[in-house]
């Protein structure tokens, strides 16, 4: 009866040191045992399982002789195996750009912003932009009745302002309020119908991004996935050998190297084969490889900032509609909901009736057209925050993968693998800047003027008001700044990502540091990666200091005017 002879570890540690003396690299011992070169890797276990050839190296002999390696599905159970080569790389992800944002602008077409066919889609190949469509119409025919609201808010904020006397109050702030709500859901709803055919141009490009640099990840996948089945392999082929070779010193250093890896490889597997089981073990070393070159998480991250953003807004918005209709008298036989939409359209667009009449129809009109505007004005920060999410995330990811790849062994690093995947996303960027910067401009300029017109109301001396006047306003305050430092602090990622790198570049050793290296780090020291307002200004970290220095200067002038106006 053959009796198997186990190779002692301290043996094992020395025959892999003098391998590495040997060989004059000075590589630490994880890099040998866990590289991810799936040629490097097939060159050390070609000696335990050549499969083609159908035979084992001479070299080593074992009790049964003629015996094969078992194939990796034989070893691992076949669940297992049909889940580590499904692998989840196709273009029709669910955390692709196209699929994770289809939903929110499918709840935006509702609202008449992006009417885009193929929003749904798969692949953002179905995307279509027609010029005559009921999308499109319907588009056009929100923008007239938000420019019509808009004509009548101008006409009254001019009539205020040639006034002798100002007859709300607030003043100036109070007067240009509804001109600055509803010429701003215009200027939305024009803009995002000129993004529409832009749109379709955008998210393919964005889908070449996606496949080029996903595609890296698809080759180091594979890479692995080879390592893994040809390391069971071996692991498989060495449980079945019960001897060491004859001579070890005769052996050369690959196979020294194959013997060492597979019996170190073979006690991390058992240890973990009976501390977990046989699927668990499998289950952990897939997912561990899976999640290595994982892309970013986009549908879950949007899901919860729309979700966290639309809600804050709904709250918002349910209590301005409750602190417009107080004088609504609930409970009473006038108590119907024609009665409650002249109460609330009396109160909240008395600027509007200034210059027409009130009927149910034009009462029905204005609650319409103020909800769109509404969502145009949430929804233009918050498609801002997702499009820099998605950047940001692209970024994170190539950087994860950098500092990975150089912690495992710097020496591997394609420099010209990654320099081009950051070109290519930085051109992304750039890309995106020119076509959704005009938006950039108008969301910030929007909330730079309703953060100063809510200051003014609070600093002028309020009217004495009820909780709920007291709730709202706070509430609507709150929820404003907060935006606004969730659009900046988001879209300042980008910059931030982009930035991440260059420590690593900077003590990047002399024996790996070449041409690509020093393109790579020129690259992103020079190249100003964010997105901007239209060219006037770039979205950094920095900005947000800039934008409250902005908020106070102008406050201050406010404050100043509306005093000396109603002197």
């Amino acid at each position: 009866m053959d009796t198997h002879i186990p190779v002692d570890r301290q043996v094992m540690v020395g025959f892999l040191r003098f391998y590495m003396e040997a060989d004059g690299t000075m590589s630490k011992t994880g890099n040998i045992l866990h590289g991810d070169s799936a040629r490097t890797n097939y060159k050390i276990w070609s000696v335990l399982g050549n499969r083609k050839k159908g035979k084992t190296n001479g070299r080593i002999r074992s009790n049964q002789e003629g015996a094969l390696p078992l194939r990796p599905r034989q070893f691992l159970c076949n669940d297992n195996v049909n889940t580590l080569h499904s692998i989840n790389n196709n273009d029709d992800s669910e955390d692709s750009f196209h699929r994770a944002i289809s939903p929110i602008l499918w709840w935006a077409q509702i609202f008449g912003l992006l009417p885009l066919s193929g929003i749904s889609a798969n692949l953002p190949s179905s995307l279509k932009f027609k010029k005559i469509s009921f999308r499109t119409v319907y588009a056009v025919i929100v923008a007239s009745s938000i420019s019509a609201m808009a004509v009548l808010s101008i006409i009254h904020m001019i009539r205020t302002l040639n006034a002798d006397s100002f007859g709300v109050r607030g003043g100036v702030a109070e007067a240009t309020a509804g001109a600055i709500f509803y010429g701003n859901g215009l200027c939305g709803t024009i803009m995002y119908l000129w993004l529409s055919p832009r749109w379709v141009i955008l998210q393919n490009d964005w889908k070449a991004m996606e496949r080029f640099i996903d595609r890296q990840n698809k080759n180091k996948k594979r890479d692995d996935i080879m390592s893994f089945e040809n390391r069971f392999s071996g692991i498989k082929f060495l449980k079945r050998t019960d001897k060491r070779p004859v001579c070890m010193l005769t052996t050369s250093k690959n196979h020294m190297c194959t013997i060492i890896q597979g019996k170190i490889c073979k006690e991390c597997y058992k240890s973990l084969y009976k501390k977990e089981g046989r699927d668990h073990a499998t289950k952990k070393t897939e997912r561990v490889m899976t999640n290595k070159y994982q892309r970013p998480r986009l549908r879950w991250k949007f899901i919860i900032i729309s979700s966290v953003i639309l809600l804050f807004a709904l709250f918002e918005h349910a209590l301005s509609v409750a602190n417009n209709s107080t004088k609504f008298e609930w409970g009473t036989p006038n108590s119907t909901f024609a009665n409650f939409l002249q109460v609330y359209t009396t109160k909240s667009h008395n600027f509007i009736l200034e210059s027409v009449d009130y009927s149910f129809a034009i009462g029905i009109y204005i609650f319409i057209v103020s909800k769109i505007a509404t969502f145009v004005w949430n929804f233009t920060d918050l498609f801002v925050m997702l499009i820099s999410t998605g950047l940001a995330e692209r970024y994170k990811t190539l950087n994860k993968r950098l500092f990975v790849t150089a912690k495992k062994n710097a020496n591997t690093i394609d420099w010209c693998e990654f320099r081009n995947d950051y070109a290519i996303l930085s051109s992304l960027v750039k890309k995106v800047d020119n076509d959704i910067s005009p938006i950039i401009l108008l969301s910030f300029a929007n909330n730079l003027y309703f953060i100063c017109l809510q200051l003014l109301n609070g600093l002028s001396g309020p009217e004495a008001g009820d909780i709920l006047s007291n709730l709202y306003f706070f509430s609507s305050f709150a929820f404003l700044i907060l935006r606004t430092c969730a659009v900046t602090l988001l879209t300042a990622r980008i910059n931030d990502q982009s930035k991440t790198v260059l420590p690593l570049l900077y003590s990047c050793s002399s024996s790996t540091y070449n041409i690509e290296t020093q393109r790579l780090q020129y690259q992103l020291t020079t190249d100003d990666i964010s997105l901007t307002g239209l060219r006037f200004f770039s979205i950094t970290r920095n900005f947000m200091l800039a934008l409250a220095g902005a908020i106070v200067t102008y406050e201050v002038v406010l404050l100043q005017f509306n005093v000396a106006i109603n002197k």
